[in-house]
């Protein structure tokens, strides 16, 4: 049998191989094996969902502003929000974050033992700067270094950047020059008049690589104009990112989720119209409360409505409505107190109950809050204060399992911020002579990543159940599965600055005649804890 000739469009018979595909095609059916894709155009599920297919910064530059402006209402009007936030926020910087830093002795090639001095000496120069009690770290002069730390990082996480910008002021009069200011995200931005381009997006300025080379700040936020100052909010500061030997100028904190992205992405977006939606529907059951309290019950006549219209000015009419108002003149409706109400004869009380599920509200309340927690990447327990509903086991994998995202977000914080940070004071610690480098080290800029070796230690992660857990910490550390000093930042200390103070208590100890209490003591302690029977019920009298 002759295969029929194909023809294209303009009456030529196409060529045998295309005709083949085109049978192909027309014989395959599609519509089983792409319903399970995710580009099926045919999935009743996703059929009227074709979202445009954009760039990191294409998707997120031209709705930014007011995505930002959004969230930061939300936080002064949402105390889920807030609180959310602030809950994160303890548990990524809490009130203090400080270097433990340990110098990689063989790439410096020195001994181990001057890598421990000079990390010892990086610590106290860096201490010198970031405690400062008249917080000359700060150009604003306002707060020390864990607290600016602080503010930039609850700037990324609300609005999606963290920018910081490191001064030169020699004229404080200390042996730092280095003073950070933090810049509030909405001043970065592409000056008037220039569009935005492959090399300079969102305020930012690209080089041919497509790595950030300089930022353009508005001189004043937007948003003084309404305060009447608008000297400098449309003037713009342009700021390299670095010197050309390699100290960092400009500290850009974000969340680099996509190639080619340059600002990031506020972590509350995704839960913003959920937010809201739980907002107004909250005020809708308390509208609905409100007016219950407000308006209990209601008089109705007996009075035909049709028959007060045609005979309004009736003199029957007139003098009912008279009797009506002194009956009730003599008897207000509205008293305080308890009291028997004596209606006028045909008058009916009935009390006012808006109709409503309200039933429901506690449990829909409850899953829109769950989701904007996964938004938010903390705990639902953690964001409404609500531990009544999980047991420790529970609560102890929700915890290990939002740790870990903590975890990222305290490594992105050092990586992008807090370690640049601590290279550019320890440039002005090594040029006061605040700290000598020993002899054949290479300089602070020759090997940075073996000078600054460093491990940031920020809040404690806590314990849920502090007999039990130290007791398996314990158990790590006798397999090899972790060290004293991981153990001792988990919780928030150090464990060299540890060591010498346990020593000196010991020595009080003894001193005082008493013995200090031994390892063998706490693992019997908790042995006896665990094996210990909980106690019978009594019956209920």
């Amino acid at each position: 049998m002759t295969t029929p000739q194909l023809l294209g469009p303009n009456g030529a018979v196409l060529p045998a191989g295309i005709g083949a595909a085109i049978r192909a095609m027309a014989s395959t059916d599609f519509s089983a094996a792409a319903a399970t894709r995710g580009g099926s155009a045919r999935d009743q599920h996703l059929a009227g969902w074709n979202p445009p297919n954009l760039s990191a910064d294409s998707s997120w530059l031209w709705s930014k502003d007011q995505a930002v402006a959004r969230v930061h209402d939300l936080l002064e009007r949402e105390p889920w929000a807030q609180g959310g936030v602030d809950r994160k926020m303890d548990m990524i910087i809490g009130a203090s974050w400080r270097p433990s830093i340990n110098p990689d002795h063989e790439a410096l090639g020195i001994t181990l033992e001057q890598a421990a001095d000079l990390g010892r000496a990086y610590e106290r120069a860096f201490r010198g700067w970031s405690e400062d009690p008249l917080w000359r770290g700060d150009l604003e002069e306002a707060q020390n270094f864990s607290f600016q730390l602080h503010m930039v990082t609850m700037e990324q996480q609300v609005g999606g950047d963290g920018l910081g910008v490191l001064r030169w002021k020699p004229d404080r009069g200390w042996a730092y020059g280095t003073a950070l200011q933090i810049i509030d995200a909405t001043r970065l931005s592409t000056p008037m008049g220039r569009p935005e381009s492959d090399t300079l997006r969102g305020g930012v300025e690209l080089n041919n690589d497509g790595a950030a080379s300089a930022y353009h700040f508005r001189n004043r936020h937007p948003g003084d104009l309404f305060l009447g100052t608008s000297v400098g909010a449309y003037t713009w500061e342009r700021v390299e990112r670095r010197e050309p030997w390699g100290r960092p100028k400009v500290l850009h904190l974000y969340a680099k989720d996509r190639p080619g992205q340059t600002r990031g992405v506020s972590r509350l977006v995704a839960a913003l119209s959920r937010f809201k939606g739980l907002s107004r529907y909250s005020e809708a059951e308390l509208g609905n409360a409100v007016m219950n309290a407000l308006f209990a019950a209601t008089i109705t006549s007996s009075f035909d409505p049709a028959v007060a219209e045609q005979h309004l000015t009736a003199n029957a009419t007139a003098g009912y409505h008279e009797l009506r108002e002194t009956v009730y003149d003599a008897n207000p409706p509205m008293m305080g107190g308890v009291r028997i109400q004596h209606l006028f004869p045909g008058d009916d009380l009935k009390f006012l109950t808006t109709g409503r599920e309200a039933g429901g509200f506690a449990q829909f309340t409850m899953t829109f809050l769950r989701s904007i927690a996964a938004g938010l990447g903390i705990m639902y327990e953690q964001l409404t204060g609500d531990w009544s509903q999980v047991n420790y086991s529970a609560a102890r994998f929700a915890f290990i399992d939002i740790w870990r995202g903590i975890q990222k977000d305290r490594a992105r914080v050092a990586m992008m911020f807090a370690t640049p940070v601590l290279l550019a004071v320890l440039e002005d610690a090594i040029d006061a002579g605040l700290v000598d480098l020993p002899a054949g080290c290479p300089g602070l800029y020759e090997a940075p990543a073996a000078h600054l070796r460093v491990k940031w230690i920020g809040p404690a992660r806590g314990w849920v159940d502090p007999v039990k857990e130290p007791a398996g910490a314990l158990l790590q550390m006798a397999l090899g599965a972790t060290t004293g000093e991981d153990i001792a930042a988990d919780q928030g200390n150090e464990l060299d600055r540890n060591i010498p103070i346990l020593a000196a208590e010991a020595k009080r100890w003894k001193e005082a005649g008493l013995m200090p209490p031994s390892m063998a003591d706490m693992i019997a302690a908790v042995q006896a804890v665990d094996t210990q029977p909980e106690p019978a019920r009594q019956p209920a009298a």
